[in-house]
């Protein structure tokens, strides 16, 4: 089985969002796009590294500061997630943002200020908020438990 060219990313609202997958790197396209800088682990979890949107790819790609990029890149930043149309891209990255902070989104100032100066700690045991795969999302939606209950014995 092949790797997906799409995901679905689903917001706060409930809206789910499909988003292309290109690889992480200038996507040299100038159409208007929500994106995502996402970590794709091994077992296929998809982490989010940073959420954002633009009027032309290309040259938000260009204004990002090279330690934004960088940071991602160290922290296993291995796909780029295009969403294309979004009638308001602001709001869809707003809804995005509520349900995952993610590590390079965050607006903590100082989070901001550490990241690109000391991203190797952060790469280092980083587990993140891995979006569960496929099928963990529907044993939940079943109702199975995805953990084992912890033994209790009562006397």
């Amino acid at each position: 089985m092949g790797k997906p060219t799409n995901w679905n990313w689903e917001g706060h609202s409930g809206s789910v969002y499909a988003h292309a997958i290109w690889p992480f790197a200038d996507p040299r396209v100038t159409w208007p796009a929500n994106y995502i800088f996402v970590r794709r682990g091994r077992n296929g979890a998809r982490t989010p590294l940073y959420i954002g949107h633009t009027d032309n790819m290309t040259m938000r790609w260009k204004e990002h500061s090279p330690e934004l990029v960088e940071a991602a890149a160290r922290l296993g930043a291995n796909e780029l997630h295009l969403h294309w149309i979004a009638v308001d891209r602001a709001a869809v990255e707003a809804d995005l943002r509520r349900i995952r902070p993610s590590l390079l989104s965050s607006p903590s100032p100082a989070l901001q200020e550490l990241v690109p100066a000391h991203v190797g700690a952060f790469t280092r045991g980083f587990s993140g908020h891995d979006e569960p795969s496929d099928a963990e999302k529907t044993r939940r939606r079943a109702g199975y438990r995805t953990r084992p209950r912890a033994s209790s014995s009562r006397r």
